[in-house]
């Protein structure tokens, strides 16, 4: 089992909360647990690791690092350390991410305003529903 140092804990726990609220995830402990247990492919967690990654006592396994990474859309090295690259986050942006940027790109700046305050309603919504 590896230690962590408390103030690495507390940090992946800012980090955490930047990444869910990011993907306009409100962080509280029930509805990110049973979020995160529709999405994980393992035993599912209990509330009471996640009450732990949202306060900053404790730093999950690997898996479940990987697990948060995907659903949250962010680098796991981010996640986890607090470090990547750009070379890393376009790595792990999936391919239909990267046709949605190229089709961004493609729109002026009027239409990617629009296009952006669609998709955060969508989130928002999405998030509703799902708590």
């Amino acid at each position: 089992m590896m230690t962590t140092l408390p103030n690495e804990q507390q940090k992946f726990s800012a980090r955490l909360v930047q990444a869910l609220e990011g993907a306009g995830i409100r962080p509280k402990q029930t509805a990110v647990w049973r979020m995160f247990n529709q999405r994980h492919p393992g035993p599912p967690v209990t509330i009471h690791a996640v009450r732990k990654w949202l306060t900053g006592e404790s730093i999950p396994a690997q898996d479940k690092l990987q697990t948060l990474a995907d659903w949250l859309s962010v680098n796991p090295n981010w996640l986890r350390f607090g470090e990547s690259s750009a070379a890393d986050d376009m790595d792990a942006l999936r391919p239909e991410e990267l046709q949605y940027i190229a089709n961004l790109r493609s729109l002026s700046g009027e239409e990617r305003q629009r296009l952006t305050a669609l998709a955060q309603i969508m989130a928002e919504f999405a998030n509703r529903r799902e708590t």
